[in-house]
């Protein structure tokens, strides 16, 4: 059998290929045709999944390694009986461990006294804990959950906003798909509610901030840092917010070798599953990918990983990007498709007894 995979998806050839011939596509770039003859497309967010796509070729299976599903027609291929599958929480501990640098970076490690959660899913829920671990208190806005199961959950997204850190990890939904729908959810209105000297960091989805609303509100209000790794229109970024917010990154908050991992193995087992295969059993990563000495808990989560590096390495590729390059955003999805190698804090193993700070915040002892 032939199937298709975007050209960006790590370890295809390890677990797919053991299968199946593995034709692959740039992500932007598949069309009707190049599905001829595939029983199975084995995509990311970039690619638009839908009946203008299926046109003329219908596969038996579509696999998003992903953890957002915004991109699917999700109807469609109900009704045709196409069987599709995505990777919730696969990349959730790599986007936490980008907020955790985040704070090392801009708020000198320091925890803000508040730190408000808008969307507790997969990503929001373990950044939750992780934060509960550390000591943060913490507001959550998340109307499809309950008290029962998140006590610090508030009924007002206003309540939530009010905080020093706020980090949005919300799904992208429009009106026709969600009860409580999340596009430009944070618009003028809901900015206002921020203190004095709030963080505002968006790691979910670019459409949930209305950004002409928040360039508006960066003007007026300069104390307000902002950190996006998400934008609106991707992958043509507003540049002018991009050299406006305190940090800027390309999405890739959750672009840990560990996140794509396990992204690529939840879709292929979902795969072997779907097209009665016996999953191969291969190791993906090195269970350690290096020790580190023992330093303090900033230094250590900026040898991991540093934003800033991302920060002047975006800015740097759009001011060299040509004017076509600008608006077709290509410069943009160069730099997601040639990202280095990142892996989590756990896979660090630090020398001799741990500090309970830094057990919270996940690092381990080498063995």
């Amino acid at each position: 059998m032939k199937i298709l995979v975007d050209e960006n998806i790590p370890f295809a050839e390890e677990t797919f290929g053991q299968h199946a011939e593995i034709l692959r596509y740039p992500g932007r770039q598949l069309t009707p045709g190049m599905l001829a003859g595939c029983e199975a497309l084995i995509t990311r967010s970039i690619t638009r999944v839908n009946s203008e796509l299926f046109a003329e070729h219908q596969p038996k299976f579509v696999g998003s390694c992903t953890i957002g599903i915004d991109h699917l027609d999700i109807d469609f291929l109900q009704r045709t009986g196409i069987e599709w599958t995505a990777a919730p929480g696969c990349n959730a501990q790599s986007v936490v461990d980008y907020v955790l640098s985040v704070l090392a970076v801009i708020n000198s490690g320091n925890l803000p006294d508040t730190v408000g959660i808008v969307g507790c899913g997969n990503v929001g829920g373990l950044l939750r804990s992780r934060l509960l671990e550390i000591g943060c208190e913490l507001k959550v806005y998340d109307p499809f959950l309950t008290k029962d199961e998140i006590v610090e959950l508030s009924d007002s997204l206003a309540e939530v906003m009010d905080s020093d850190l706020v980090c949005i990890h919300a799904p992208l939904t429009t009106d026709s798909e969600s009860k409580f729908p999340t596009l430009y959810m944070i618009d003028r209105g809901v900015l206002d509610n921020l203190p004095e000297n709030a963080i505002l960091l968006n790691a979910g989805r670019g459409g949930v901030i209305k950004e002409v609303d928040l360039k508006a509100f960066m003007t007026e209000r300069p104390d307000v840092r902002v950190v996006l790794d998400v934008w609106e229109n991707e992958p043509r970024v507003c540049r002018e917010l991009m050299s406006r917010v305190t940090l800027a990154t390309p999405h890739i908050a959750g672009y840990s070798m560990e996140g794509k991992a396990r992204g690529t193995s939840q879709v292929y087992e979902e795969f072997c599953r779907h097209f009665d295969f016996e999953p191969c059993n291969v190791e993906l990563l090195p269970r350690i990918a290096q020790k580190l000495s023992q330093a303090a808990k900033d230094e250590l989560l900026l040898q991991i990983y540093n934003p800033q590096v991302d920060t002047f390495r975006m800015r740097n590729a759009e001011s060299l990007a040509s004017e076509a390059e600008k608006e077709s955003g290509i410069w943009f999805d160069e730099l997601r498709k040639n990202y280095p190698e990142r892996r989590e804090i756990a896979s660090y193993k630090l020398e001799g007894q741990l500090a309970p700070e830094l057990m919270r915040y996940g690092f381990t002892a080498g063995d």
